[in-house]
């Protein structure tokens, strides 16, 4: 993807200000890159390094993280000495860090400064959560020598208590002030703030808002591909089947068939978990395990799990009705635990013809003959009405959290509160779209055209998730 035939200027920001500021972290939310090193002990960063953002090879944007200044009243004092006029500060300024022996004595602020003097705007940083104090002030007098296009960032990194005692003095030095905080910033605040970049530096504004329109254009794009992605997965979990060889061993062959056939589906949520932290470049930070390690304790076969992302047994059975199909036994999850949900066996052929959940069929069971005798027992495919709607809830969940997380965010993801506040529930017109797509799926009559129906379905949701998500 191309953003333009004609080539714009691609503007670069310095990143700057006091160590353990937050610089790295709005550094890698803004370049969306997770490779910035961020870390809790001051002076981490010790040198300058860009991080282009760039979309299909086409670079936006760049992001310089600095080191923090040291010493800046010691040299804000050498500056003055050349006592020089107000025009002719910047040249004082740049000779004054390309010199020799400055680079020895002050290398943290010869550094941060070099990229400023070279061109790059300024972003200078601040914590909200700790007073305002004059000690600031020969930081922003030195970066105002520059002449170089700035604006300030308030970082509440551990609160907003005095973030309008900030503002009030960097209003002093900066024409445009943010609250932003890079560890929960979501993509619509990111975009504001790179919008207000324009605002600095006229000549950057085709360049920033050409960055914007591509940043929203890929939005889109990957939340396209993450629809036909966890489509397909769904077809394939819902339209699964696994066939054995059976011999003396019947029952045990089907126990250890059953076993398979709940490894497989898990194996294959995990998968589909995996492809979309990979399209959203969130999964290199998971040497771990997954971004949704505490959501994977909830089994997907788990009695909470269905509670949680399943339909009610009204609904199903509402959505039966109207489809025509009598309805036996419904889902009855509160009863069902676990280990019981592909481990019981009922009566039938061989003594055992279908893996059962709360007296709903689950999965059932052929036994085909073969020629001279040889029997092949067929597991598959799904038969519950309700396990697609539990994918689907729980992919839309992990979308959302994957989807929203800021670059910047190491952290491992909390979902103590993300079940009842992050998914708008389906209206019935989805249900019932999605239950006649399932239903197919169960007969073993789905095709393409479902699949695609199916895609544009959850490309929509996705969608509207994000949206919420922006809203609340």
């Amino acid at each position: 993807m191309k953003s333009s035939k004609t080539k714009n200027i691609v503007p670069s920001f310095a990143v700057v200000g006091h160590p353990n500021k937050g610089k790295s972290c709005i550094v890698s939310a803004l370049a969306h890159d997770r490779n910035v090193e961020i870390g809790t002990i001051p002076g981490t960063t010790t040198h300058c390094d860009s991080f282009p953002m760039s979309v299909d090879g086409e670079v936006l944007y760049k992001l310089i993280d600095t080191p923090g200044f040291q010493r800046p009243r010691q040299i804000l004092e050498e500056l003055k000495s050349a006592d020089t006029s107000v025009d002719k500060r910047p040249e004082v300024l740049k000779y004054f860090i390309e010199n020799s022996h400055n680079k020895e004595k002050y290398p943290d602020e010869t550094r941060l400064l070099e990229p400023i003097t070279n061109g790059a705007g300024i972003v200078y940083v601040v914590d909200g959560s700790v007073p305002y104090s004059n000690e600031y002030e020969a930081e922003m007098e030195i970066l105002r020598w520059s002449s170089r296009p700035s604006l300030a960032i308030v970082n509440p990194i551990g609160g907003e208590q005095y973030v309008d005692e900030w503002r009030t003095a960097l209003r002093q030095f900066f024409s445009v002030v943010h609250v932003f905080n890079p560890l929960t910033a979501s993509f619509e605040k990111r975009l504001e703030l790179l919008s207000s970049f324009s605002s600095i530096e006229p000549e950057w504004k085709k360049s920033l808002n050409t960055a914007i329109s591509v940043l929203k254009e890929d939005r889109l794009k990957h939340i396209s591909r993450a629809a036909n992605s966890l489509a397909n997965t769904i077809f394939d979990i819902l339209g699964y089947k696994i066939k054995a060889k059976l011999n003396q061993n019947e029952e045990i062959i089907f126990k250890k068939n059953e076993s398979k056939f709940k490894e497989e589906i898990i194996k294959k949520e995990s998968d589909s978990k995996r492809k979309i932290e990979k399209l959203y470049s969130q999964d290199s930070f998971n040497s771990q395990g997954s971004a949704l390690e505490e959501l994977e304790q909830f089994d997907l076969f788990s009695e909470q799990s269905w509670k949680l992302f399943g339909l009610s047994k009204e609904e199903i059975t509402v959505l039966a009705t109207i489809s025509g199909v009598a309805m036996g036994a419904t889902i009855d999850i509160a009863t069902a635990g676990a280990s019981h949900f592909l481990g019981a066996i009922v009566g039938g052929v061989l003594g055992f013809s279908a893996v059962v959940f709360g007296g709903e069929t689950l999965v059932e069971t052929k036994i085909l003959m073969l020629s001279l005798g040889n029997k092949v027992l067929e597991m598959g495919p799904v038969k519950n009405a309700n396990l697609g709607f539990v994918l689907l809830a729980r992919a839309r969940l992990h979308h959302i959290l994957i989807a929203k997380r800021s670059y910047a965010n190491r952290t491992k993801i909390e979902m103590k509160e993300a079940y009842n506040n992050m998914l708008a529930p389906l209206e019935f017109s989805t249900k019932r779209k999605l239950d006649k797509i399932f239903k197919k799926l169960r007969e073993e009559k789905a095709d393409q055209q479902d699949l695609k129906k199916l895609e544009e379905t959850i490309d929509s949701l996705l969608n509207q998730d994000l949206l919420n998500q922006e809203d609340s």
